[in-house]
């Protein structure tokens, strides 16, 4: 027996016939995203509009990855070390999304280096791999000497 059932998530930002829509598939046991659309059909004879709706499949969901969080501990330092520096951070810098705050690589490996738990002449060399790792796992993105998170 399949059974299917529509349920309206919520209506985009300040678009009246675009709407996102989430099929549960009992069947298969799966969940797909689609996208509602109100598409215009004409006028009918009193001159009011005539529409329908129309169900699209939406591969935007497939985009959306998740974002590993820190694992080592000097990573989890790092991270935690420079979480507060976002806020105060420059917007518009090379190479980096639009809106994303970011900060300066030096200052951040400043940062945790002052937080790591190892010998003082290791600290820099760990808090530079530290971040590294941060980058690699997709955690921060990094460009031309800054840094910014990637959520």
């Amino acid at each position: 027996m399949l059974q299917k059932r529509i349920v309206t998530l919520k209506p985009l930002a300040r678009f009246y016939d675009l709407r996102w829509s989430c099929v549960f598939d009992a069947w298969r046991l799966r969940v797909q995203i689609q996208r509602q659309r109100v598409v215009s059909l004409g006028m009918d004879t009193d001159g009011l509009p005539l529409s329908s709706c129309v169900v699209m499949p939406d591969g935007s969901a497939a985009e959306i990855k998740r974002v590993n969080l820190p694992e080592g501990g000097n990573q989890k330092i790092a991270w935690e070390a420079i979480k507060p520096l976002f806020k105060d951070g420059a917007m518009g810098k090379p190479g980096a999304p639009p809106y994303r705050r970011c900060i300066e690589l030096e200052s951040a490996i400043t940062q945790v280096a002052s937080r790591l738990l190892c010998a003082p002449e290791r600290r820099t060399e760990r808090a530079r791999e530290a971040i590294t790792g941060l980058a690699s796992r997709g955690v921060l993105g990094c460009n031309d000497g800054w840094l910014w998170t990637a959520k």
